[in-house]
């Protein structure tokens, strides 16, 4: 009997897990060729200054490599001399991550979630932040007394969840410093500069449960689903959404936002290593393209197997069995 026979895995599960095949590094290399003659490079040409030494394609897939792979610098220099037999010292690994523009991963999170959409029926949507944590120390009162505690990095996203495919897919994103809060980020970055759909149900937890939230998700179409906070002040909004809450379906999709945070901390402990903020800002920026590219992999990987199985099932009966 199995350990937890609670917890089983979606039928064809493990055939759309093998034949996506997210952790082939040649496959998300040639993959990066073909995000990029869609979306371009993440860098601008400059007149003046030495010119670079690769193509910016080679930077830009370079950059977006670091993330999706987990990378230190040293192994990204490396593996560039693999995949396209050219060298690059760690040095110069390092000024173009940190020129990366993570405004390019979140257009491209968003691109991908599009082609996504157009593949499988629209779920709801469902919010929520995480804390990831970097290797530098601040100072900190603590009771009364001043102690060292670890700089914190926030991730804050809006994902769309497909019911039909059990799939989560980030709509979008926005990377935040220190402990600030995913309240405001939501209203102000996630629901914006995206296509959404309407009447579709917003799901977040009680932090996200102020009138300014209440108001811009009426106004964006959307059905808000945020669990109510005990002893908020009153508002026309917010009693307006104390009658669409459906506690019901807030514990059936709520949590599945964890699957994103969940992965990302299975990968990398939800650490960044980099000293710088910038440098930081990026680092999690790609995280959650990387997170997007291989939920685009499976999405394809899934239609693969329906298209197979068709196929199958209409061949052609010979000596009274399927060719």
């Amino acid at each position: 009997m199995p350990k937890y026979p609670n917890k089983k895995k979606r039928k064809h599960y493990w055939k759309r897990y093998f034949r996506a095949n997210i952790k082939n590094y040649r496959k998300v290399w040639n993959f990066l060729d073909e995000l990029i003659k869609e979306k371009g490079v993440a860098f601008r040409n400059k007149r003046r200054g030495r010119k670079p030494k690769h193509s910016l394609a080679i930077y830009t897939k370079l950059c977006i490599f670091i993330g999706y792979f987990h990378l230190t610098i040293d192994e990204a220099a490396g593996l560039l001399d693999l995949l396209e037999n050219k060298t690059l010292d760690r040095s110069n690994v390092d000024r173009w991550f940190i020129r990366f523009n993570k405004e390019y991963a979140r257009v491209t999170t968003n691109w991908l979630h599009n082609k996504i959409e157009a593949m499988f029926p629209a779920g709801d949507y469902i919010t929520d932040g995480t804390k990831i944590t970097t290797d530098r120390y601040k100072k900190k009162l603590v009771k009364g007394e001043e102690t060292y505690v670890l700089r914190l990095m926030g991730l804050c996203i809006l994902v769309m969840y497909f019911a039909s495919v059990g799939m989560v897919s980030i709509v979008n994103f926005h990377t935040m410093t220190g402990d600030a809060h995913e309240s405001p980020p939501f209203r102000n970055y996630l629901l914006e500069r995206v296509k959404l759909r309407k009447r579709k149900r917003v799901h977040g937890d009680k932090g996200f449960d102020a009138e300014e939230n209440f108001e811009k998700i009426y106004e964006k179409g959307l059905i808000p689903n945020i669990v109510p906070k005990e002893g908020s002040k009153k508002g026309f909004y917010r009693h307006k959404a104390r009658k669409d809450y459906s506690d019901k379906l807030r514990k059936a999709i709520r949590g599945l936002v964890e699957v994103v945070f969940g992965g990302m901390e299975t990968e990398t402990n939800n650490r960044v290593r980099f000293r710088k903020d910038r440098a930081r800002k990026n680092y999690i920026a790609l995280r959650a393209l990387s997170h997007e590219i291989r939920t685009y992999f499976r999405a394809i990987a899934h239609k693969t197997i329906a298209y197979l199985k068709l196929f199958r099932n209409n061949l052609p009966i010979i000596f009274g069995r399927p060719y």
